[in-house]
């Protein structure tokens, strides 16, 4: 759930996406590409972006939320599947 509580992520493990479904009503507002297998998202404190776990590629997508654009992929070397924000916003933090 995005922090504002207007919208719910989420990951389609076997499709490489995000979707965006209205929390309100329920309908599909956006699908989001990212890396493969996205497993988790997490957001900024402020709602500004999303951090996607993609664990088979071992990659973050960086999703901009008010765009719905990524604004890359960083790879990490190894596999992943949660989000930790000590470990991939260090250098992003606000």
């Amino acid at each position: 759930i995005h922090p504002d509580g207007a919208s719910a992520w989420i990951t389609g493990e076997t499709d490489h996406d995000v979707t965006v479904i209205d929390a309100r009503t329920g309908m599909q507002m956006t699908r989001i590409e990212v890396g493969k297998r996205p497993r988790a998202i997490a957001f900024l404190p402020d709602g500004s972006r999303a951090y996607v776990t993609n664990e088979t590629g071992g990659t973050v997508s960086v999703i901009d939320v008010p765009s719905r654009a990524v604004l890359r992929l960083r790879g990490t070397g190894r596999p992943l599947r949660a989000v930790g924000r000590d470990e991939f916003l260090d250098d992003e933090a606000p």
